[in-house]
């Protein structure tokens, strides 16, 4: 998640999907852009829409929210680091529980959109007739998201 300081909130990191650019490009691009990290296994988990108050004037984004795997296992195991191409690097990304509360997590719905996908992902694992699905994912799920 990268996670903002004033107001302190967490959004899933990710980023503009450029004019003819698809979501799931936006993933790839912004991983590499932000963290410097390669992301495999792009899946489209829902779509959210979101109006908001933001420095005091109104804001419009629908969001493409992705499930993902890190190429790397190793990024697994960063717990924090600094947006690299922050233009005032004091936004962070780091690890959120799927069940944590606060601070709080947008956009609206997203915390009910990954509940419900680790729930569907948890069932097809024990159903006998899929294949078992790598446990890395379910463990630690990588949530991004791209917002146009």
């Amino acid at each position: 998640m990268s996670e903002s300081l004033e107001p302190l909130f967490q959004r899933p990191l990710g980023g503009h999907v450029e004019f003819g650019e698809y979501a799931a490009d936006t993933i790839h691009r912004e991983f590499l852009e932000e963290i410097d990290q390669v992301v495999t296994d792009v899946q489209l988990l829902g779509v959210l829409e979101n109006i908001f108050g933001w420095r005091g004037g109104t804001e419009h984004e629908v969001v493409f929210i992705f499930a993902a795997a890190f190429l790397d296992e190793a990024a697994y195991e960063i717990e924090e680091q600094l947006i690299r191409d922050d233009t005032e690097p004091k936004n962070r990304v780091i690890w959120r529980a799927a069940d944590a509360v606060s601070p709080p997590l947008y956009p609206a719905g997203l915390s009910e959109l990954i509940a419900s996908s680790l729930e569907l992902a948890r069932a097809q694992m024990t159903s006998p007739q899929r294949p078992a699905a790598r446990s890395s994912n379910l463990d630690r799920p990588l949530v991004a998201g791209g917002s146009c």
